[in-house]
């Protein structure tokens, strides 16, 4: 199975990568050059490349059977502004998805209500936090293109063993005894 796979670099992507890369053949967008070397280490083909410049590269890409989009650019002012060229993309069928493709969004914990009180699943109305409005309306959009079978999975508050990730600042003042910075 051929998978382009965006955002492999970061930390939901790059596990991603690791499971998909002894299976099938994993093609990887990354905006940064000096990562290209560390993605064809891991079994990827990178392309070099960006969400919002995706008439730049998308016509050299070979027909896919699945796309797993992890990616999101944070440094973006307007993280929404950045992903709706790829998404428009997709949409115009100017990605080269064959019939019956695959597409996993990935949303997160930011597009359920909010309250400790609230359990979601996934039934559960989307009502996202003002910063993350544009992520419930581009899954929205993926759900409704024809001719691919699109499922949105969200991840939690996730980090990895180097301490990465958005709870990093919890486990850092966790392990020196400081004070938890709060949010909200």
């Amino acid at each position: 199975m051929r998978v382009l796979l965006t955002g492999a670099t970061g930390l939901i992507g790059g596990a991603v990568l690791r499971r998909l890369t002894p299976e099938h053949e994993v093609l990887a967008l990354t905006r940064r050059a000096e990562t290209h070397a560390s993605l064809a280490d891991a079994g990827a083909a990178p392309i070099l490349g960006a969400l919002a410049d995706v008439g730049r590269w998308a016509a050299d890409l070979p027909p896919l059977d699945a796309l797993v989009h992890c990616a999101a650019d944070f440094s973006a002012p307007d993280m929404g502004a950045a992903e709706a060229p790829f998404i428009e993309a997709i949409e115009a069928g100017r990605l080269p998805l064959k019939p019956g493709a695959r597409i996993l969004y990935t949303g997160g914990v930011w597009l359920y209500p909010a309250g400790a009180e609230t359990v979601s699943d996934e039934a559960t109305p989307l009502d996202p936090l003002p910063a993350f409005a544009w992520m419930a309306r581009h899954w929205r959009r993926l759900e409704s293109v024809a001719g691919v079978k699109a499922i949105c999975i969200h991840p939690g508050l996730v980090f990895d063993e180097s301490g990465r990730g958005a709870i990093a600042p919890l486990i850092e003042a966790l392990g020196t005894g400081g004070p938890l910075p709060l949010c909200g």
